[in-house]
């Protein structure tokens, strides 16, 4: 049988005042050397890429053509509009906020609840896009993302205010009666109008907070 490793006396009896620091030291100063390490080879990959990018496009005439020319423009534009509209991205930066809240109270091992989550993740993709377009200077282009970001917010509420809707929105698809009686319960006027019945319950209860 292989004898155990002997411990030094400072360690085996406890005490880590005499010459125990040099221990823990050595091993913190061997773990902050690996992870610069690991920094260093990070940078150096994420260089190398960029590099690889870059030559990528020359060889396919970015910025030649007429589309990745327009392109190209947008995406400066959104970084101008950033710059010079920052105090606006901050409030865009707080709803964005909004919506990884509202995912985190959702469970993703409840299949209702993941459901809603998806929509909720569709949410938040269209409020991005239509955010990017916007700042690209296709405001006009923006607004069919924002009505999809609208749209799927109320999907999702509509099913978390009564679970049993996730089932006939999942079954849509399995028959024509099925297809049916999704399109009479998700019908737009009767989602507006419970919205409509909440926001009224809530901004009650926000006046009386007054």
């Amino acid at each position: 049988m292989l004898g155990r490793r002997r411990l030094p006396e400072h360690v085996a009896s406890g005490d880590v005042t005499d010459g125990g620091p040099g221990l823990f030291e050595g091993i913190e100063m061997k773990i902050k050397r690996k992870s610069k390490a690991k920094r260093k080879r990070r940078c150096k990959t994420q260089a190398s890429l960029e590099n690889k990018l870059k030559v990528d496009l020359e060889a396919g005439n970015w910025g030649k053509s007429r589309l990745s020319k327009c392109i190209e423009g947008a995406q400066k534009n959104v970084l101008l509009s950033y710059v010079n509209f920052n105090p606006y991205f901050e409030l865009l930066e707080d709803v964005t906020d909004i919506f990884e809240k509202a995912q985190s109270l959702l469970s993703c091992a409840d299949d209702k609840e993941s459901m809603i989550s998806s929509f909720l993740t569709r949410d938040l993709g269209s409020f991005i896009a239509s955010i990017r377009l916007g700042a690209s200077g296709q405001g006009i282009e923006s607004y069919t993302q924002f009505r999809l970001c609208l749209e799927y917010a109320l999907y999702a509420f509509f099913m978390h205010k009564d679970p049993d809707r996730v089932q006939i929105w999942s079954n849509r698809q399995e028959s024509e009666a099925a297809g049916k009686l999704c399109r009479n319960t998700f019908q737009a006027g009767k989602m507006i109008k419970e919205l409509m019945n909440e926001y009224k319950r809530f901004y009650w209860m926000y006046c009386k907070t007054k």
